[in-house]
């Protein structure tokens, strides 16, 4: 009988399935441990991070404490470091618990191990809504962080000393070194150590060209795909972030085992090594009382010279006719050229004062005057106005450099002890958990004397000074990646969306730190943006 017999009837199939599942109040109970135990570890390590913030740029005998310890400045901060805290502590959490999933329950040959049951309908009793509330969490709170780094970034102050000298009484002082060395800091401030494309071909290979994407998620004991199954989503993101950590792992093996050793050198080494050249100091101030100083005042005569004076100034240098390139003061390691700064209050009083008397008072005054004016170049005329006039620039610059000259020389010698630098090796605890120095910490109610910690290269370790670009971050633009990749993911259900997506948030963070941080860049240094690329 057919069903079109039946009158005034429909009929509809029915699908009968059966999963297997097991209990795991057992395991859950050991979760719960887990979570208490990685939590009093988060809390440890952002309570030290808080003190060790409150330290650095805490000074009993300054009046700038006001403006970055009080009110909401403070706490936009403090909830940042617990934002960032909790995702570089329970991003791996939860990776181990979804890989504990993936390993033993894929890869078993005797059935030993089920899933969870997946049941939607209970909400908060649904034993994946853990893992649900962790994706959106982590993702959530590390894009929250991550905006805010980029806004770190983007406003520390950087400061170029040209050490060179005039040839002559007459002649000028090439200003291209200065221009060469922003431009070079410029593309080195959103360049990572991974590629985003090459790593978005080969996870897309892997998960799409190999179909492990559905083979890794799929609720069926080994490598085969349940068609009438759905995806896991715990065994979704440990599949995905394994191919994720795999490849980015490849490309750090290649560049610190091959490239960087034997083709190249590191990017924070190149920069340092041009600016030693050009014969240009960095001064980097990435918090109130905190910074680097690269010290890049070559043993040679000249930096504005032809190529077969560079040459021949750099034999010099190789056969040992020259001092090495490390700052003279007491206790500084050979070679070393990269310093921790520590500063003291006077110190930043005097870094303030330029920018306070030059940049904001001619800004406004410019605009005024300009403003009034139309004429048929009137586009040309608006983007002038997004710059200060050559002079005031070029004061600012020349006060600027001599007061850091005069610092890094001592000379003259400094009469307060706030403008006076002393170079210490930091010890062992100090380093390991970034303490600030204890003279910082038991200055009391006097001006402390600005302290230099040599910041010289360790194993798997660069340069302390790329922290203030992407190339320092690298770690959490990965974490960014994955966890935008999988909260897309469980969105779409669609990995060739994820990747699409996750490309488009890497190259919205690239535009808004290059934009951003070009912009007020050329006006921490006073050099015109139009020079700048």
């Amino acid at each position: 009988e057919s069903k079109s017999d039946h009158a005034g009837s429909s009929m509809g199939d029915i699908l009968f399935k059966v999963e297997y599942t097991m209990e795991t109040s057992q395991f859950w109970s050991s979760v719960d441990i887990m979570v208490g135990f990685v939590g009093a570890i988060a809390g440890v390590t952002f309570t030290l991070r808080v003190n060790n913030w409150y330290t650095r740029n805490q000074r009993s005998d300054s009046n700038l404490n006001s403006a970055g310890f009080t009110g909401l400045i403070s706490v936009i901060h403090v909830t940042m470091l617990a934002c960032h805290t909790f995702v570089r502590v329970f991003t791996p959490f939860i990776f181990s618990v979804c890989a504990y999933w993936l390993i033993f329950f894929k890869f078993q040959n005797e059935i030993f191990l089920l899933m969870p049951v997946n049941n939607e309908f209970y909400d908060v009793g649904n034993e994946y809504f853990f893992f649900l509330l962790f994706f959106h969490a982590l993702f959530w709170a590390h894009t929250i962080y991550m905006a805010y780094r980029i806004f770190q970034q983007c406003n520390i102050d950087v400061f170029f000393v040209d050490w060179e000298k005039r040839h002559s009484r007459h002649a000028q002082i090439s200003f291209w070194r200065t221009v060469m060395v922003g431009n070079e800091w410029n593309r080195m401030q959103v360049q990572r150590k991974s590629s985003i494309e090459f790593t978005l071909v080969w996870v897309s290979f892997f998960l799409i060209g190999m179909d492990l994407y559905n083979r890794g998620a799929s609720v069926q004991p080994g490598s085969s795909q349940d068609s009438n199954g759905y995806d896991n989503i715990a065994l979704r993101f440990a599949n995905t972030a394994f191919f994720w950590l795999f490849a980015s792992f490849c490309q750090w093996a290649w560049r610190f085992l091959i490239y960087d050793r034997y083709i190249s050198e590191p990017p924070s080494q190149r920069f340092i090594d041009l600016c030693t050249v050009a014969k240009v100091s960095v001064f980097i101030m990435d918090e109130l009382f905190h910074g680097y100083y690269l010290h890049c005042r070559s043993p040679y005569e000249f930096a504005d010279c032809s190529m077969e004076e560079m040459i021949a100034q750099m034999k010099r240098e190789e056969n040992g006719f020259t001092t090495d390139r490390a700052l003279d003061a007491p206790g500084v390691p050979k070679d070393c050229q990269n310093f921790q700064l520590f500063t003291s209050a006077t110190f930043r009083r005097q870094i303030d004062k330029v920018y306070s008397s030059l940049p904001d008072r001619h800004w406004v005054r410019m605009k005024n005057t300009e403003g009034s004016r139309r004429s048929s170049s009137e586009g040309t005329n608006e983007k002038r106005q997004t710059q200060p006039p050559a002079d005031w620039m070029q004061e600012g610059r020349s006060e600027l450099s001599n007061f850091l000259k005069s610092f890094v020389d001592q000379s003259p010698t400094p009469q307060r002890d706030g403008l006076r630098r002393i170079v210490r090796i930091p010890m062992l605890t100090e380093r390991l958990l970034g303490i600030t120095p204890a003279d910082i910490r038991s200055v009391g109610a006097t001006d402390s004397k600005c302290i230099l910690y040599p910041d010289e290269t360790m194993w798997m370790r660069d340069h302390a000074f790329l922290s203030v670009t992407f190339l320092g971050i690298e770690y959490d633009l990965l974490l960014h990646d994955i966890l935008t990749y999988n909260v897309v993911d469980l969105t779409f259900n669609n990995p060739a969306m994820s990747v699409l997506l996750t490309y488009m948030m890497h190259l919205l963070r690239v535009a808004a730190r290059g934009w951003f941080g070009r912009t007020i860049f050329a006006k921490k240094t006073f050099i015109d943006k139009r020079f700048l690329q």
